[in-house]
């Protein structure tokens, strides 16, 4: 399994794919703290607007 493994990254095509998984990591990482940030925005102004109604 390892060698399978091993010769799959020491290919060309595998460390492309190494590469683009990475950044698809990368973006997803991206992704979430984003989303996040607004949800945290989002409940801190639903939060005002409710004790404004009060």
């Amino acid at each position: 399994m390892m060698n399978i493994l091993k010769d799959f990254i020491k290919e060309e095509k595998g460390q492309t794919m190494v590469e683009w998984i990475v950044i698809l990591a990368l973006i997803l990482v991206v992704i979430i703290a984003v989303v996040r940030t607004i949800g945290e925005k989002g409940k801190t102004k639903a939060k005002q607007i409710e004790n404004e109604l009060k």
